[in-house]
């Protein structure tokens, strides 16, 4: 017959395995506040920004290069059929989204993008892989991806890696995922 603090320590330890392996799987997840869901066929009238994102532009207010063997690199994207590992989540709805851009044709746009394979001076360069480590995963709902929804999908990562110069793009860290400019966190116990 086993003793009542037998049953006690059984019932105990059982609960704390559980608990170990739920946090050993779970932890490389973690970080999962960091993704954002965007939407880049909004229409114009409920976009948050309107940008236009084309090959050879000659005055664009962010120039990417992107492809899937660069010399210079700033991050690195792959794909996962996974929607809760990926970083960005490429939506069909306007209405789930974080983000709703409208990709415009537009002259006065409020951003303009030139994306290209072959950039001599970049302001970005984003390499995409299809197996091994990479820097953000991204998750598509749509049958059909361009690289110009691509990069128009990756502009609060890119705004980020530029210092945040562009104040129409919503404000993302890896830290803290999207939010405004002044909502940076702050440690609550001083050492």
């Amino acid at each position: 017959m086993i003793s009542t603090p037998q049953v006690f320590y059984k019932v105990h330890l059982k609960i704390a395995l559980n608990l170990f392996w739920l946090l050993a799987l779970t932890l490389p997840y973690s970080d999962i506040f960091a993704q954002y869901t965007v939407s880049v066929d909004a229409p114009a009238y409920s976009a948050d920004f309107n940008v236009r994102i084309d090959e050879n532009i000659l005055y664009a207010d962010i120039d990417v290069e992107i492809g899937e063997s660069l010399l210079y690199k700033d991050f690195t994207v792959g794909f996962t059929d996974s929607k809760s590992r990926a970083d960005v989540i490429i939506s069909n709805s306007n209405y789930n989204s974080d983000i709703n851009i409208h990709m415009s044709t537009s002259l006065y746009a409020d951003l303009v993008v030139d994306v290209s394979e072959n950039q001599l001076y970049e302001d970005i360069g984003i390499e995409i892989r299809t197996s091994g480590y990479v820097d953000y995963l991204i998750y598509n709902e749509d049958n059909f991806l361009t690289k110009e929804k691509l990069v128009a999908s990756l502009l609060p990562i890119i705004n980020s890696y530029l210092d945040y110069k562009f104040e129409k793009i919503p404000f993302w860290s890896a830290e803290n995922g999207l939010s405004e400019p002044g909502e940076e966190l702050s440690p609550v116990i001083y050492c």
